[in-house]
Formats: C-alpha cells, structure tokens, sequence
C-alpha cells in the first residue's frame, strides 16, 4: 500500500471518528435539553406562589434551552458536512418513516416552547387549580 492510500485511510477513519463523535454530542445536547425542561418546569412550579419569580424562571429556563437547541443544530451542520466529505448513507429508507431524527429534535424544541408558554401564562392568571 503507498503512502497515500495510508494517508486517505487514515483521513477517512479519522473523519468517521469525528462524525461519530459529533453524532454523539449532538443527542447528549438533546438529552440536556431535556434535563433543562424538567428543572425549569419543576421550579417554576415549586414557586408558583410566588408569580414573578417562576416566571423568571421560565424565561431562563427558555433562553437556555433555545441556546442547547441551537448548539444541536450547529453540531447536526457540522456532521451534515462530515458526511458529505465521507459520502455515507446512513439513513434507513426501507421502513419509510416519515419522520427523522432531526425532525424530531424540531417538534420537541416547539412543544416545550409551547409548555413553556403556557405553563407561563397560567402562573400569571393565578390559577388555583395547579
């Protein structure tokens, strides 16, 4: 084998680690996203009775999560390129799912948006009934 071929074995094999790595980082930014909602949501309801301050909290909550979302995405980019250098096809076409992974992390980002919201919006109407 000559040198090059080593050389562009050993790029290849590297990128694949990198791609792995970033496959990897990208669902542990989802799983934290994850932790982030249930402590917001957790806190905020510890104070309702207190409305400013877990409102306060769900607005940190959600500045937080929406910064978590958008380093997802960047590392879904980032991967998306590795990909595209390795010219992979690692999607499951025989099972015709209509949704795929970074489908998912969308829906799940818009409906803790909208818990966020109105979990928000019921502590300042002051509902007694939560």
């Amino acid at each position: 084998m000559t040198d090059n071929k080593k050389m562009m074995k050993a790029e290849r094999s590297d990128l694949m680690n990198f791609f792995l790595y970033q496959d990897k980082l990208m669902w542990s930014r989802l799983q934290t996203i994850g932790v982030i909602e249930i402590a917001t949501l957790s806190a905020s309801y510890s104070l309702k009775n207190n409305g400013i301050i877990s409102v306060s909290i769900i607005a940190f909550g959600t500045m937080l999560l929406s910064l978590v979302f958008y380093l997802l995405k960047y590392d879904e980019k980032v991967r998306d390129k590795i990909n595209d250098i390795l010219e992979m096809d690692y999607s499951v076409r025989e099972y015709g799912f209509p949704i795929r992974g970074r489908h998912v992390s969308w829906i799940i980002y818009v409906s803790m948006l909208l818990l966020n919201t109105c979990f928000a919006v019921i502590l300042v109407w002051h509902v007694d009934w939560i």
